[in-house]
């Protein structure tokens, strides 16, 4: 590694990751007719030298939501297509980080399937009201059900601040959302292959 004192000896990869990052916003990303547009964001960026010394090896940490028809291999590869040119000496690697568990993949259930009738009716029963549906931009545990192309909606109590250490739930909301769901398992019967 080059010195501190002399950073032109050796190539910085702080300096090549900082080129990545503002090469991000010219990723193209796909668009879905109801989920809008893919995503990327940074979640972390790691670098290490000893001493002072130039640092030789960086990481960077993305999220990428997708939306379909994209998997995560068509979308790793779209990013390495537009990963910027670099100096000599420097190499850029884009790879999928280890995880214990899969890729959440997207989905999309149409408001008209059989599913999403008998919940729409079910909350304009119980709670009279129609429904507004709303895609969700994020991942979550549906995910893995409706990827599979198993019709999958999401329905739950009020609350809000998400992912924070002030999130909440409205308790008077949740005797609502049992007689809900107590209403669309009397009246939902499964398609039979």
């Amino acid at each position: 590694p080059a010195h501190a004192a002399a950073p032109k000896d050796g190539a910085n990869a702080v300096t090549a990751a900082a080129s990545v990052l503002q090469a991000l916003d010219d990723v193209p990303s796909a668009t879905h007719e109801h989920l809008g547009h893919a995503n990327m964001i940074p979640l972390g960026i790691h670098a290490e030298a000893r001493g002072l010394t130039v640092p030789e090896r960086c990481t960077l940490t993305l999220d990428r939501h997708l939306v379909p028809p994209e998997t995560p291999e068509s979308a790793l590869a779209v990013l390495r297509e537009g990963l910027p040119d670099m100096p000599e000496g420097v190499r850029v690697e884009a790879r999928f980080a280890d995880r214990p568990t899969p890729f959440l993949r997207p989905y999309w259930t149409d408001p008209d399937s059989a599913i999403a009738r008998v919940v729409a009716g079910a909350i304009r029963t119980v709670v009279g009201k129609d429904v507004v549906w709303r895609a969700g931009a994020s991942v979550a545990d549906e995910n893995a059900v409706g990827a599979r192309g198993i019709p999958t909606v999401v329905y739950g109590p009020l609350g809000g601040r998400d992912h924070t250490r002030h999130e909440w739930v409205d308790a008077s909301s949740l005797p609502v959302v049992r007689d809900v769901l107590a209403r669309v398992l009397a009246e939902w019967t499964p398609p039979v292959d």
